[in-house]
Formats: structure tokens, sequence, C-alpha cells
């Protein structure tokens, strides 16, 4: 687990920070609270309704969005209110309330009928309906500042295995007298398992399916999705961890000595409920935690106030908790991003400097070099195995995973083509049953970077297309091609490192283009971490071997390593980062986080609840819309912006037949102590010029404000009709000490635009 360098700042200011800092992790936020009220167009009143009769044999489970000010004084509590409310829609038996929200999202949860859903969306109290969705998680080498053990973590996944060595409290203190959470007991789940460290836990199921086996009914890991991640952000200090030998040394989390919280959602990797999720965020503020950690997500198109995750994710941040989430797995397609809410931190993969080398090293001498984790018995390198190519048998991956011709793979080296993705996860005990002793995966997908790894059950080389396309040639030339397989182990100091990850979802933030997209990227790719005993390696059935530590890739590897870094900022009110080459804005924004310059960043962009619902209303959301996303009232003004929101990027898109100027404002904060001046850098976009006014900001103290203003002029580009190009640059303000990058994304169009053009 490792981190690297990030130069822009983001901060949140509504209120000062808390003593303790909590951190959880999932692809979910957790929620908030906050009295509101709405327009008059939302508070007429409506017409009656006769309430439908009730089916009881095809109902759904629903998420019920309340206007809270219109609650009858006739009821002392909220959950007498809306058990009112399921009796109105019903004839026959009340629908069974669920769960109550009452932090981060005002309402409940319910199984309804469709008729009951159609009645309920006519209610005048009912802002919202929205069915339970499932969304799916994204699925030791690291320099680590010292962190005080009074901050903690949370997380929002598919639970943890609680004996693992990464969750020992060795040296911890007592428990903050801050923490109001619990840990509750479960199937195979005592509440001795919890202790100075392992602070709290929870399970959340009523979203599962009513055909959906028992057994999930505890806080308890049984992926190991949740237990690699909570080990990520906060494990304790483990001597001689690795995966058979590879990425050997001392394993531990962003801030080992923080306590963790856990708040198991989902009961598998693609079964997270969206109504569990919500009840979690609840729980989650409620107990105290400060920041949360999400790697789950949808790709799924939908604005802000449609999606209740993104509602709840406001109402943290409302509550002062910050939201760290995953970006997806979906690159390199641009506009494939996952939590894209602006008051989210959007989390992508970046490589590390480790790599684990092996060579296909053919009869003749020549030398392919790959990549792969084994840890059985090597191949004799002196014996030469034949090599098969298997689409010379078969048309695809997949053919093969059906059947495999024994006769054609006995003692011989398969060699698989396609892109290294979940499909070719089990072909190494497809070979292996069928008789092979080796394979070569020949990934095609030119994603760049350090391929990502799971360990194999036979000896492998995973091979780059460029080093595919030699091979090829000598598989169709050769009558007679043998090889064998060398591994390396782990090699270090790996350049150039970092790289942004080829699976790494990447931008333009398609509901926003004023904000760019992801913030950040983080160590994602070959991430060693706790992991659940009993569970092998990988998914392979031949592959159940006993380890206490995995290496996995994804960004939900990714999330906990800025939720770690997170939760040691809160306490020092900063937020930062720096970039590397090459890649664009929309694969990686401000850059790789760098948590020891992070403590000390210079100037930071600080964001209030009002900076966001301003933003809203620049961005053509109704008055309707804002309420329901930020449950408060609030009259929009005229003539703002959205690109004006103090984010620490720029993102604006110019119509050429209306316009190629335009003017942004930025305030910076220092948070460095006394006097400071910092002078300007200007990268410009090609055919843009990029002017500031001051060119120097002088600051007197520390907290003290400055705003300067952004002219940003584009040259007249020759483009079609509908057509639009976008170009990227950077700005820099430095002390001498510091160096605070502000990236630049400029869009230009001819008529509407098409931002993924």
């Amino acid at each position: 687990m490792e981190v690297t360098t990030h130069n822009s700042q983001m901060r949140y200011v509504d209120s000062p920070p808390l003593p303790i800092t909590s951190v959880v992790w999932s692809d979910r936020h957790m929620t908030s609270s906050s009295t509101f009220g709405w327009s008059d167009r939302h508070m007429t009143s409506s017409s009656t309704f006769l309430p439908p009769e009730s089916r009881n044999g095809d109902k759904d489970l629903y998420i019920i969005q309340i206007n809270k000010v219109l609650k009858p004084t006739v009821f002392l509590e909220f959950k007498t209110w809306y058990v009112s409310i399921l009796d109105k829609i019903s004839t026959r038996e009340r629908p069974k309330l669920l769960h109550l929200y009452d932090k981060v999202f005002y309402g409940f949860s319910a199984s309804l009928s469709p008729q009951e859903v159609e009645y309920m969306k006519k209610l005048r109290e009912v802002v919202g309906v929205f069915p339970n969705d499932f969304i799916e998680v994204h699925t030791t080498h690291t320099t680590i500042p010292g962190t005080p053990e009074e901050r903690g973590s949370g997380l929002l996944d598919t639970g943890v295995w609680p004996e693992s060595e990464s969750f020992h409290d060795e040296g911890i203190g007592p428990i903050p007298p801050k923490w109001k959470g619990v840990c509750v007991e479960g199937h195979n789940f005592t509440r001795n398992l919890c202790n100075r460290k392992l602070i709290g836990a929870r399970y959340f199921n009523s979203g599962r399916s009513p055909n959906e086996p028992q057994g999930h009914d505890s806080a308890r890991d049984t992926t190991g999705h949740g237990t690699h991640t909570c080990s990520t952000a906060a494990g304790s200090l483990v001597p001689n961890a690795s995966l058979f030998g590879y990425a050997a040394g001392m394993a531990m989390g962003i801030t080992p000595r923080a306590r963790l919280a856990v708040y198991k959602v989902c009961r598998g990797l693609s079964d997270c409920s969206t109504i569990d999720i919500l009840e979690a965020y609840e729980k989650a503020v409620q107990d105290g935690v400060d920041v949360i950690s999400f790697s789950i997500g949808s790709i799924t198109r939908k604005r802000y106030h449609e999606d209740p995750i993104s509602i709840a994710q406001f109402g943290a941040m409302k509550h002062n908790v910050l939201v760290s989430a995953s970006a997806g797995n979906e690159g390199p397609l641009p506009g494939s991003l996952s939590n894209i809410s602006p008051w989210v931190i959007t989390v992508g993969a970046g490589t590390n400097d480790r790599k684990f080398p092996a060579d296909l090293i053919l009869a003749n001498g020549t030398v392919f070099p790959g990549a792969s984790i084994y840890g059985g018995p090597s191949l004799p390198e002196k014996t030469s195995f034949l090599l098969v190519y298997a689409r010379k048998y078969k048309p695809s991956v997949g053919s093969f995973l059906v059947s495999m011709n024994p006769k054609l793979v006995s003692g011989n080296i398969i060699v698989f083509e396609g892109r290294y993705t979940k499909e070719v996860f089990n072909l190494g005990g497809v070979v292996q049953d069928a008789g092979g002793v080796g394979m070569v995966i020949a990934d095609m997908s030119d994603q760049g970077g350090e391929l990502p790894h799971i360990a194999q059950v036979l000896p492998t080389v995973v091979i780059t297309s460029s080093t595919a396309q030699n091979l090829l040639s000598y598989l169709t030339t050769s009558e007679d091609p043998h090889a064998t397989i060398v591994s390396h182990g782990t090699q270090l100091n790996v350049k150039p490192s970092p790289l942004v990850a080829g699976f790494s979802s990447r931008g333009p933030n398609m509901e926003s283009k004023f904000i760019m997209k992801p913030d950040l990227i983080a160590p994602g790719v070959n991430i060693l971490a706790a992991w659940p005993d009993g569970l092998g390696p990988s998914t392979v059935p031949s592959g159940t071997r006993n380890v206490h530590f995995n290496i996995l890739s994804a960004t939900s590897m990714a999330c906990p390593h800025i939720s770690g870094v997170a939760a040691l900022l809160k306490g020092n009110r900063v937020l930062d980062g720096t970039t590397y080459e090459p890649a664009t804005v929309w694969d990686y924004e401000s850059g790789h986080v760098d948590p020891e310059k992070a403590l000390d960043p210079g100037l930071v962009y600080d964001l209030t609840v009002d900076d966001y619902m301003d933003f809203l209303c620049a961005s053509d959301y109704t008055e309707d819309e804002i309420a329901q996303i930020t449950q408060t009232s609030r009259s929009c003004k005229k003539g703002m912006t959205p690109w004006d929101l103090n984010y620490p990027s720029v993102s604006v898109v110019l119509n050429q037949s209306s316009g190629r100027e335009v003017l942004v404002t930025r305030t910076a904060t220092q948070v460095s102590e006394g006097a400071s001046t910092y002078t300007l850098q200007i990268e410009n976009p090609v055919g843009v010029l990029v002017t500031v006014q001051p060119t120097k900001l002088e600051f007197s103290h520390k907290d003290q404000k400055l705003t300067y203003l952004i002219k940003i002029l584009a040259e007249r580009v020759d483009l079609s009709h509908g057509e639009s190009k976008t170009e990227f640059g950077r700005m820099m303000w430095t002390d001498g000490k510091h160096v605070v990058s502000i990236p630049i994304a400029v869009t230009v169009s001819n008529g509407n635009i098409h931002f993924l053009s």
C-alpha cells in the first residue's frame, strides 16, 4: 500500500474538525441531517386519492424520501408518521417499514406493490420514490507518516475478518469517549471479536432478495474485499507479510494506529443494496465517524436528485464528514466514472514502483518479459514445453472455460489472447484440470502501465500486447514452438511510476462538465493487504490455499489510501496532491497523492454547503430538485456560473458561436504559519491563453483568504457542427517551498456540445 504525490487542495469548513477522525470505507456515502423546507410548488395541497388494492405477490423494495417539515404535530415521532403514510396506501396488510432515515437522508424504506408506488408518488409529503438498486464493489510497500491513535477508520463494504493480524490492538489506548458505535453480534461473530482497534461492527441485510439464502447475518467478511480495504486504510503493523513471498515486508495501513468501524452492506461483490447502504450511512454518522471510504459504485447515469446515495453523500458533507469514493474500473473508456458528485472525493487508481516480473523463455533462448504471481513449484528452466496457441482450436477465451481437450493441453503451456480481466481469472484452473503445465496470457487491451495480477494456480506469465505480437509471430512461423516460464519474485524501484492504471475509470464528468473527475489517483495496482482465513487468493476452485494477505488491483484499493490520508488531514484542516505525466487530466486530475506533503500543502481551496448549493443553482437544477438534494430550501440568485465553484481545478466549455472567452474566480486559503508570497506559473492549453490577476498572492498570516481572477481565451478551432475538442493545461502557485497546482481543461465546441467527441 503506498502513496505518492498531489498538490491541489479541497477541504470542508462548515464546522471545526472533531478531535477524532474516523474513516468509513465503501462505495456509498454517509449521510447527514438538517432541517429543511420546500418551495411553494412542493407545498401546495394535493388532490385526494383512494388507496390502491395491495397485491402481496409482486412487491419490491423502495426508498421513500419525505419532506420533513410537513410532519403533522399530532405525530410525536417520525416513525409513527411514516407508519401512518404506509396505512394510507394499502387497504389490506400494511407494507413493512424496513429502515428509518433521519441523519443524511429523510424518509424510510419499505416493500411496495406497483400500485402502492404510484399512490405514494402522489402524496404531498413524498419528495421522491427510489427503487432499491444493487451495485457492486470496485474490486505493504508504502511510505506512511506517523499517526495518532485517536484517529478512527470505518468501512462500508463486505464486512471484516476480525481475527486478522492487521486488526490487533497492541499498544492502542482506550476507546475515545466520542465513539457511540457498537459491536453487533451475528452469525459466527461475537462481541468479544471487537477490541480497541476494531471498535464497531454492524451488518445490514434488509435489502436482500427474498430468495437469497441465509448465512450473511453478521459483519463477517466472506469475500475478502472489505477485509482488504479496511487493512489498507487503517491496518495495524504486521511484520513479514507477503503473498507466497511476493511483496514481502511490513504490512500496515495508511493510519496504522487509527480506530476502525465496519458496516457490512454487501453480501457479495455485486450485491450491495441501496436500502442497506443508506441505513449504514445513518448509523455511521450517528456513531461518530468523520471520514467515509466508499469502494462501491455503479456507472448508471443519474442526476444528483435522482440518486439517493448522492443525496446521502451531501448529507454526510453537511455533517462535516468527508467522503472518499472509488472512481470505478471501466477504463480506459472516456466518461466511465462512478461517484461523480462534487461533494465527494473521487479516487482513480495508479501504479506503484513495485512489480512481479516473470519471463517466457523460448527454446532458442529468446526471452519475452512479463509478470505474474505464482506460489507453487516452478517449471524446470532447462526443460522446454510445447506452446499451444488456444485460438487455433477455440474461437474465444470463453469457450475454453467451458471445455478444454486434454489431448491438446496435457503437458503443454497454453497461450491465451484477450483482455486480462475477470474472464481469464479462472483459466488457470481449467488448464490445470486438463493437465497443462503452464499458461501465457497475452493482454491485448493496450491499457498501459503495470498489469494487475492475481495469484495463479500454475506457472503463468502475463505479457503486454506489444510483446504478444512478437510471440504470435513466433508461434505462426515455428514448426515446433517450445518454452518454459521463470518467475523472479518482487522487483522494487520500478520506473516510470506512478502511471494511471489502464482499468481506472476516466473523465470527463458526464453530469457536471465544469467539475473535473476523478479528483486524484492513489495506489490501486497490485496492493498487498489482509485476507480472510480459509478463502483462497483467487476464484479458481483449485486455488483454495490458505493465505493471510492477498494482492488485489482496483480503484477499490486506491480509495482507502485517500480515506486514510483524509483521516490524517482532518485534524490539520488540509487536503493535498501533485501530478505525474503522461496522461490527461481526465485520467488523474490533480495527480497522485503524497500524504507527507499533504500535511503542509501551503494553500487550500475551501468549500461550504452554500457553495455547493450555488453550484446546483448555476447548473440549472430547479429549486425543488436542489431542496431534494440538500434537504434545505434555497432561492437561487441570478447570474451565477457553475465554473466558479471553488474547486481545486478549472474546467470550462466554450461555444464558438457564442463566445470564446470566460472569466473564472478562485479563492485560496493559506494554511501555513506566518507571511508568504506566492508567484504564478502557467502552462497554457494548446490554442488557449490563460491570464491571472493578480499574478502574485501575498499572505500575511495563517487562514487568510485571497481571491484571484482567471481569464481564459480560446482560439477559433476548425470544427464540424456538433464537434468539440478539449485541451489541457495547468497553473501553479509557488512560494519556494510549496507548489500548489490547478489543472485546467478547456473544451471548445461548434454548436451543440458533444462532450466525448
